[in-house]
């Protein structure tokens, strides 16, 4: 029974341990500041860049301390906290802007580095397209 108890305890904890160094990781991936390139759905399937928007640039740039800012050519459009966790087998961000401009949670993907995929979370809505700045 002892074995049995000590076994379960070494797997929990190696499967807690794992999931904090997931976290770790993606957040030290997210951190920097990220160019808009497009967003594409809707329900007849969009796509909008900034050209198509008359937006010169749009930008995302999330900090080590889990804050975030959102620009919009040199305009912050809003700002806040944000933070990341693992559901479904998913990274999730959470965006707190306070009494600022919401903005909805989304699945997060990494198609390399310098590549950020936000999705949002829901048949007919967004996926946008971010580039690392250098």
């Amino acid at each position: 029974m002892k074995l049995n108890t000590t076994i379960l305890l070494t797997f929990l904890l190696s499967l807690i341990s794992c999931s904090m160094l997931g976290n770790d990781s993606n957040k030290s991936t997210i951190v920097g500041e990220w160019e808009w390139l497009k967003s594409t759905g809707g329900f007849a399937g969009h796509t909008i860049t900034p050209d198509s928007t008359g937006y010169s640039e749009q930008q995302l740039h999330f900090g080590p301390d889990s804050e975030f800012l959102f620009f919009r050519a040199d305009t912050m459009v809003t700002s806040g906290q944000y933070s990341l966790s693992k559901e479904s087998e998913k990274i999730m961000i959470k965006y707190s802007t306070g009494d600022g401009p919401h903005l909805p949670d989304q699945w997060v993907e990494f198609n390399n580095n310098d590549t950020l995929v936000l999705r949002d979370r829901c048949a007919d809505c967004y996926t946008s397209t971010y580039k690392r700045k250098n």
